[in-house]
């Protein structure tokens, strides 16, 4: 969105982009545009005199970085924040998202479903606040494909510690949980090893941030998989990918986007929706949604995607006809919408 507002608005609109200093993200961003560091004075300042505030980040801090000031207090209540997300919301997020907690000006979505349920669940936004505009960044997805089949799981609240600016630390028995053995035997099968050798593909393995940096290292490598480091831009990942193996990230719409396959790794579903992550299940149903085969233990995780080896990851009909139904937009112009809903066009 930033990139789209310099190229193609910069009469009409100042744009400035809050990033934290250090990160391998500032220097690529400040050749593009105007920066300012962020939780700086600076940022502060910009904070108070922004018409809009624009985020993939729904947290208090980015929201609200100078909220302990009472002698802002009339001028934050009627901050106007617009919430691009961060991914698709399949879950049932009313509990943190709604009105009453966060009080969005303009919440952007992308599916027709998605679009129906921050109407209808207990948000309690209108029209005038929920967009379906499609997502910026889907403006800049493209294919590439390398023969590659790449591994994303998402996270699990009870998998971590504390959270340390934005970083979370690990917990002690990790390579005891399901998730851990799981994924460890997957990357280590031989069979789906030397299946991908036959036919000439590659497995990568990028697991979630949150679990990257802590527990990367307790994964054993095989030299046949390629550990991906979570700094990659996510888009060479899904533009070189040819499969998608993921569990309950929406990572998986940003790969359906682009028409390409997906499996759900789901045998923790249970645990995962009894309170061991952070939101139960929303309008999103993976067995009558999903982009791909569901398998809720091992051995059908490992077959099904012996299959999708062996076709050469082929998109199955059925799945091509719930992507082509899920999405209310598949152009280039996000951005353009996006921007439109923003000022009110």
């Amino acid at each position: 969105m930033f990139d789209y507002l310099l190229k193609n608005k910069k009469k009409e609109v100042k744009a400035a982009f809050l990033i934290r200093k250090g990160c391998k993200d500032y220097e690529r961003l400040k050749k593009i545009g105007k920066i300012v560091s962020l939780f700086s004075g600076k940022a502060k300042l910009k904070y108070l005199i922004a018409d809009k505030l624009v985020s993939s980040s729904g947290d208090e801090e980015i929201m609200y970085p100078i909220q302990k000031s009472k002698a802002f207090r009339d001028i934050i209540a009627n901050k106007k924040y617009v919430f691009l997300q961060h991914g698709v919301t399949q879950a049932d997020l009313t509990g943190w998202l709604n009105k009453y907690n966060k009080n969005i000006y303009k919440f952007i979505t992308t599916t027709r479903a998605e679009y129906e349920s921050i109407l209808n669940f207990k948000y309690f936004y209108g029209k005038d606040v929920v967009k379906l505009t499609g997502f910026c960044r889907y403006d800049r997805l493209y294919h590439d494909e390398k023969k590659q089949i790449v591994i994303m799981p998402t996270w699990r609240k009870y998998l971590v510690g504390s959270n340390v600016d934005g970083v979370w630390s690990g917990i002690s028995n990790f390579e005891n949980c399901n998730y851990f053995k799981f994924y460890n035997a997957l990357i280590n099968d031989e069979r789906v090893l030397s299946a991908a050798e036959k036919y000439g593909f590659t497995i990568a393995f990028l697991p979630h941030p949150n679990t990257f940096n802590a527990y990367v290292d307790k994964f054993k490598k095989d030299e046949r998989v390629v550990f991906l480091d979570t700094d990659i831009q996510y888009r060479k990942v899904f533009a070189e990918s040819n499969l998608l193996i993921t569990d309950y990230s929406s990572v998986a719409f940003d790969f359906a986007y682009l028409r390409k396959p997906v499996l759900y790794c789901q045998f923790d579903r249970e645990e995962f929706y009894g309170g061991g992550h952070i939101a139960p299940l929303g309008c999103f149903d993976y067995f009558r949604d999903g982009f791909g085969e569901v398998c809720t233990d091992y051995e059908s995780t490992v077959k099904t995607l012996l299959s999708y080896i062996e076709s050469g990851c082929r998109l199955k009909e059925e799945y091509a006809e719930r992507i082509e139904n899920t999405f209310a937009f598949s152009d280039r112009k996000n951005c353009e919408r996006v921007y439109n809903a923003i000022m009110g066009k």
